[in-house]
């Protein structure tokens, strides 16, 4: 509903200047309509649903994240007791909590966890059955060794905001720590305060030595399995013993320890622990967004889904119908706008407002679902990547912006020819239409392209960086923040702002070149007519003087 005001009250203003001597005002702004429609319509949200909700890793994270958060606040609330994290990855054990001494820090206690969603099983493994004594042992050493390996570390460098690999350990001063890689062949890195260095060391010696000896046996340590269901809306989290698990190899024949019964937890947002694996998820498939781009989306997920939309299967059939329902409202808001214009030129005719609605729908439609294909076939991020890198802008924009023109010349094509086959119009004004369209929308893109890469070329960034240095995001974000009157910490309007201002004046250009189209041809229609006037005056005063020689030689 957002994207139909947005688009009524930009072209509000329109609804006063327009009159039946503005050749084409309906077709023009149908054709905006549908641009305006598909820039603020988030067809990558969609995708992203689809990549990231109902399947089984994504219930595996959901499961994990609320687990972690009610095991740690409703079991252990007695005592110093840490998540050393809530997601492990690598060493496959979903739970690790470790009960810190109060006064020295040391470890003291050790819990490791294992969560299972609806009808998951406990799965057997080369290591034996999965939470069995052999494979915890294997697992709780893994973890051990990269612990110990971290607290030899001696680089520093600031964390990315989800990094693929992460040890964490909680310092005297209530601190969590983090160690971090990006990759299996990467090399691990400090990610807090330099100051903090020795003591994380410190610490993750000690955890790694803690594991190790549970590991081996020298101290006794908790194994638990998380079964999580759901009724309605409520989340029900079994916590079973795990002790016993070698020996009966059936999650349903463990001691039953507590239940958490969670009501109305499926109506809830979903936690935001689970960004980083959301994050995580998504970056394989989004190759035309950048990493900022990636965390904007996963926050904007994070909270605006509800935990049910989440665990939901998302496809194709779902796609269709977030872009269809979307497509619709700017349809309406098409048709909505048409009606102010025919009404100010004094007339309505239901066919044409029909047919105006129609075309914007399927033009949001064909946008959306090009913006899509550039999203995620390989020929689309390859296409949209080398040429945004040209200009200097990000490659996810400059999709958007490709896919949005191209949808209101569809717009304006079904509407030019529609009026055609309706009657209302000649093949040749249809063709004259249609060209209109094409020429405005070519302008306003070229002008948008051209302002952008001029920006990039020779602008400079707020921290007064030359925009020519930066690329992707940071490129863009400067180029609309420099078209905003500067960044907002400088007293400008920042990228916000620039995005208004860059979207409108494509806009306005793409409306101000078309009519001049409309208005040559109108021009050119006069000169012909004034021609053919013109001829048909000689031919009769022609006639005339045939007439007069004619009786003039009959009277000799």
């Amino acid at each position: 509903m957002k994207i139909a005001t947005y688009i009524a009250l930009f072209f509000s203003p329109l609804l006063l200047i327009a009159s039946d001597k503005v050749m084409g005002v309906e077709t023009v702004t149908a054709s905006a309509t549908t641009v305006i429609g598909s820039i603020f319509s988030r067809s990558d949200e969609a995708i992203a649903k689809s990549i990231i909700s109902g399947h089984r890793a994504s219930k595996g994270a959901f499961g994990e994240a609320i687990v972690n958060d009610n095991f740690m606040s409703k079991v252990l609330s007695k005592g110093n007791w840490k998540s050393i994290s809530p997601r492990i990855g690598p060493q496959g054990i979903d739970h690790v909590f470790l009960e810190l001494d109060p006064k020295t820090n040391l470890p003291k206690d050790l819990i490791v966890g294992e969560s299972k969603y609806g009808s998951s099983q406990l799965g057997k493994t080369k290591d034996g059955m999965q939470m069995g004594n052999k494979w915890l042992t294997r697992r709780l050493q893994g973890l051990a060794k990269r612990y110990l390996d971290v607290s030899n570390v001696q680089t520093t460098k600031a964390m990315p905001k989800y990094p693929h690999y992460k040890l964490s350990v909680h310092l005297s001063s209530g601190k969590e720590a983090f160690f971090w890689k990006e990759s299996s062949t990467d090399t691990w890195k400090f990610g807090g305060d330099p100051k903090d260095l020795p003591e994380a060391q410190l610490q993750a010696k000690r955890y790694g030595n803690f594991i190790s000896k549970a590991a081996d046996g020298t101290i006794s340590y908790r194994s638990r399995i998380f079964h999580i269901d759901t009724t309605g809306d409520d989340v029900i989290i079994t916590i079973k013993n795990a002790a016993n698990v070698d020996n009966v190899a059936s999650l349903s024949k463990l001691q039953t320890e507590k239940q958490l019964i969670l009501k109305g937890a499926l109506r809830e947002k979903i936690a935001p622990e689970l960004k980083g694996e959301i994050f995580k998820k998504l970056k394989p498939h989004l190759k035309i967004h950048d990493e900022k781009e990636i965390a904007k989306l996963t926050a904007d997920l994070v909270d605006n889904l509800k935990a049910k939309d989440f665990l939901k299967n998302y496809g194709r059939i779902q796609i269709a119908r977030a872009y269809t329902i979307k497509a619709g409202f700017v349809g309406i808001a098409a048709m909505t706008i048409d009606a102010g214009i025919q009404l100010t030129n004094g007339q309505f005719d239901a066919g044409t407002n029909l047919l105006i609605g129609t075309a914007t729908t399927t033009g949001m439609l064909s946008a959306q679902s090009l913006n899509a294909l550039l999203i995620r076939s390989q020929i689309g991020q390859r296409a949209i990547g080398s040429l945004a890198s040209g200009l200097g802008v990000s490659s996810s924009k400059f999709a958007l912006g490709i896919s949005s023109t191209r949808g209101g010349i569809i717009t304006g094509g079904i509407i030019s020819y529609g009026q055609y086959f309706m009657g209302y119009t000649d093949l040749e004004t249809a063709n004259k239409n249609m060209a209109a369209v094409l020429i405005g929308s070519s302008v306003a893109e070229i002008a948008g392209m051209g302002t952008m890469a001029a920006i990039s070329a020779f602008g400079t960034a707020s921290t007064g960086t030359a925009i020519s240095t930066l690329s992707g995001a940071a490129a863009t974000n400067a180029i609309l923040a420099w078209l905003g009157g500067g960044s907002i910490a400088t007293g400008g309007g920042g990228a916000a702002l620039g995005s208004v201002v860059l979207t409108g004046g494509t806009i306005v250009i793409a409306i101000v070149a078309t009519t001049v189209v409309y208005v040559v041809y109108d021009q050119l229609d006069k000169h012909d007519k004034a021609k053919d006037t013109e001829l048909r005056s000689k031919l009769l005063r022609d006639e005339d003087v045939l007439k007069n020689l004619v009786n003039h030689a009959f009277a000799i």
